[in-house]
C-alpha cells in the first residue's frame, strides 16, 4: 500500500488533533508556588571567541528590529 503526499500530510494532521492541544503544544503553565530553578554555577574557564560583524560583506542591508509584546 502506498501513500501520496497528500495522504500522509492529511495522516499527520489528523493524529496531531486526536493527541489534543496541551499535548500539541506541550508548555502549559505553571503555578505560583513553583520556585526558579538556580542557575548552574560559571565554569570559570576563559571565553576564547571573536565575532566579527560580517553583514555588510555578505549583501545584508536590511534593518533588523525586534518587537517584543509585553
Amino acid at each position: 500500500m502506498t501513500f501520496s503526499r497528500r495522504d500522509f500530510v492529511r495522516l499527520s494532521l489528523g493524529s496531531s488533533v486526536l493527541l489534543g492541544t496541551e499535548n500539541l503544544l506541550a508548555q502549559g503553565v505553571s503555578p505560583h508556588a513553583v520556585k526558579p530553578l538556580p542557575r548552574a554555577a560559571p565554569s570559570g574557564r576563559p571565553f576564547h571567541a571573536h565575532f566579527v560583524d560580517v553583514a555588510a560583506e555578505a549583501g545584508l542591508t536590511a534593518p533588523t528590529i525586534l518587537r517584543w509584546n509585553r
